[in-house]
Formats: C-alpha cells, sequence, structure tokens
C-alpha cells in the first residue's frame, strides 16, 4: 500500500459519511417544508 493509496481511500470513507449526512438533512429538512 502506498501513502497516497491510503490518503485517497480515508478521503473515499469520509466523503460517503458526509453524502449520507447530506442526504439526510436534505430528507429532513424537505419533509419539515412539506409538513409545515
Amino acid at each position: 500500500m502506498k501513502k497516497k493509496d491510503i490518503l485517497i481511500r480515508k478521503q473515499s470513507i469520509l466523503m460517503n459519511k458526509y453524502m449520507h449526512l447530506w442526504m439526510k438533512i436534505i430528507l429532513i429538512s424537505a419533509l419539515m417544508i412539506l409538513l409545515a
């Protein structure tokens, strides 16, 4: 394993976590707008 590969893997894992967070936030805010 090269250092670069490890960094890229860590970044992609972080990106996936953030994407899930953003999806949840968008869904919740959309629900709030619909229910408001």
